[in-house]
């Protein structure tokens, strides 16, 4: 089976899409805690599997817009500028990754086409639905704006169609798991 690829050298392509995504991670992880304690208990939209509706977005609108950091921003201020911005590198480094990574692999694994172009394209389907999650988040939660069902309905089909494509990826899935991870032990020392 012929293998895609992105051109030039895939390796290092590898190698950077590795290091946008750990680096993005971990220069969004103490945004990314401050917004989940200051939100607590409501789900941030991004995370919910089950998708969201537009009370779930006004709720969220309305707690965030009351909650302060430190500096005097907004928790939303915070969330929409910062987070979603970063998640942005996070969804193409990591797409980017998993996808190589399929590309990689795929002559040294037996016959198996269709899991292979199923593991690729989803790498790919999850970079482009993360993507569009999170600028559709970006315009959707201001404390400006009425939240609409038809386009709060698209972000939470975007944003489940990033969860199923994460898991169908499986290396993607995998370092996520593993960031997580990380994470879960550094919490530890915070």
């Amino acid at each position: 089976m012929a293998t895609a690829h992105f051109g030039g050298d895939d390796q290092v392509l590898l190698i950077v899409s590795l290091i946008l995504t750990v680096a993005t991670h971990f220069l969004n992880r103490r945004s990314r805690s401050i917004v989940d304690r200051a939100m607590a208990p409501l789900c941030i939209p991004e995370r919910m599997r089950r998708g969201y509706d537009a009370h779930q977005l006004s709720a969220f609108i309305a707690k965030a817009t009351s909650c302060s950091t430190d500096r005097g921003r907004t928790i939303l201020d915070l969330y929409r500028g910062k987070v979603l911005s970063m998640d942005l590198g996070f969804a193409v480094g990591l797409g980017l990754f998993s996808a190589l990574v399929w590309s990689l692999v795929t002559p040294h694994l037996p016959a198996y086409p269709l899991f292979t172009w199923v593991g690729w394209t989803a790498s790919l389907l999850y970079l482009c639905l993360d993507v569009a999650e999170d600028i559709a988040l970006i315009r959707l939660l201001r404390a400006d704006r009425q939240v609409g069902r038809m386009e709060t309905s698209i972000a939470s089909i975007f944003t489940i169609g990033k969860i199923i494509t994460i898991t169908v990826s499986l290396f993607g899935l995998a370092v996520f798991l593993l960031l997580a991870g990380v994470d879960r032990i550094l919490e530890q020392y915070d």
